[in-house]
């Protein structure tokens, strides 16, 4: 809306509208894209629940549209109504979103402390800085930025400690999403079997997953 209103105080209508159809086709894929990852990971974590055995999401024919129904239920209920009111769903995501990240950390260590550093060659810079605009959307826009947006709308007092937040929030979440990768990097690089079994047989540690929960499968409790 701010991006709109500026542009229809300072150029063509026309540059008003197509500034706000990218922002709408960006949101209808990024919205998309969620609620699939989202409705995919929690159907798998409740096939894996209920029976016990990664391999045997098919054989819980009522697991996906349980999943697709509360997660697009969520969806549907957070995304209306004044946003200065998710105030406190952004505060309670933000300690979710600490304390999962804590999991996964203590589920690479977990892996490094019983199979060992897996790690594989070092990187290609030549090849690794052709991924540089992949891992900046990833993390520093979508993760850093991108999930602050209702932070920011909410009205802060005192005006003056906003550049102090951002940089703290930039400073804390660059340390924690650095540690993770380098975990990470650590623990499954140079691994090649895979966390699933849609993917091939199935084995832990594994190679790095798309749903980097999925690595996790195999912990005892975490998993």
């Amino acid at each position: 809306m701010e991006l709109g209103s500026i542009a229809d105080r300072l150029a063509a209508s026309w540059v008003k509208y197509t500034i706000m159809a990218i922002l709408v086709i960006y949101m209808w894929g990024a919205m998309c894209l969620k609620y699939v990852s989202g409705a995919q990971s929690l159907y798998q974590g409740i096939a894996f629940i209920a029976t016990g055995n990664l391999g045997a999401y098919d054989h819980v024919w009522w697991a996906y549209p349980l999943s697709v129904l509360v997660f697009g239920a969520l969806c549907i209920m957070f995304s209306f109504g004044d946003i200065e009111n998710s105030k406190w769903l952004q505060i309670f995501s933000a300690y979710t979103r600490i304390i999962v990240m804590g999991m996964m950390m203590g589920g690479t260590v977990y892996y490094l402390a019983t199979d060992g550093v897996q790690a594989g060659p070092l990187w290609n810079w030549g090849e690794q800085k052709n991924h540089l605009a992949t891992v900046f959307g990833n993390t520093v826009f979508v993760f850093i930025y991108h999930h602050s947006i209702p932070g920011i709308i909410y009205p802060i007092r005192p005006q003056t400690g906003l550049s102090t937040m951002f940089l703290t929030a930039n400073i804390v979440a660059s340390i924690l999403l650095f540690t993770e990768g380098i975990l990470a990097y650590l623990a499954f690089s140079g691994l090649t079997n895979s966390c699933t079994p849609d993917e091939g047989p199935s084995e832990f540690p594994c190679a790095v997953a798309d749903l980097f929960n999925e690595n996790f499968l195999g912990i005892p409790v975490l998993g």
